[in-house]
């Protein structure tokens, strides 16, 4: 039962770096919420990085970043007004700047979808991962474990296939162009 543990334990780091999360401990794996936490992020950035793409087909990468923020400002302000509690003066600048570098991500990451495929796109979506550790060591002093690189290293080199067979696809498509067959 340990074994089957630690497995899934490891399972659940590979998904939550998947997604920038740092590793918790491995008290209390089987809670619906760990699980909960792991998998649906993991699931739905797949899921948006599919609808992105397809929005990208037909409308303007900037208008899409617009209108979203624009839908989900009202749609986030019902929730906040249930928790709401002014900032303090100080905390103004570094969450303004939080909101702007989010917004320039977002863009940043429409913009790539739309003109490349999603599958590429997202294999750049983890290099979050590295910074989200340097941030965390940086700012909190918390170290990653064994599983947690592991799962980066199989992140990073799943993203060194994808990124190389798309150049090979596209390579091979390019010549077909060039030459077609008779």
């Amino acid at each position: 039962m340990e074994k089957d543990s630690q497995l899934a334990d490891a399972y659940l780091r590979v998904l939550g770096a998947m997604n920038g999360q740092t590793p918790h401990p491995p008290k209390e794996i089987w809670k619906f919420g760990r699980v909960r936490d792991a998998v649906v992020p993991a699931m739905l950035t797949g899921v948006t990085a599919g609808l992105i793409k397809q929005l990208t087909s037909r409308d303007d990468p900037d208008k899409i970043v617009f209108l979203t923020n624009l839908m989900l400002m009202p749609l986030s302000l019902v929730p906040a007004l249930v928790v709401w509690g002014w900032p303090a003066l100080a905390v103004l600048p570094p969450l303004i700047g939080m909101g702007l570098c989010a917004v320039v991500g977002h863009i940043a990451l429409v913009r790539g979808y739309a003109v490349t495929d999603a599958s590429l796109a997202q294999t750049f979506e983890f290099s979050r991962l590295p910074f989200t550790v340097a941030l965390g060591y940086a700012a909190f002093g918390e170290t990653i474990d064994v599983w947690t690189w592991i799962g980066a290293l199989i992140i990073f080199a799943s993203a060194i296939y994808i990124t190389r067979r798309e150049a090979q696809l596209r390579r091979s498509n390019a010549q077909e162009v060039e030459s077609p067959q008779r």
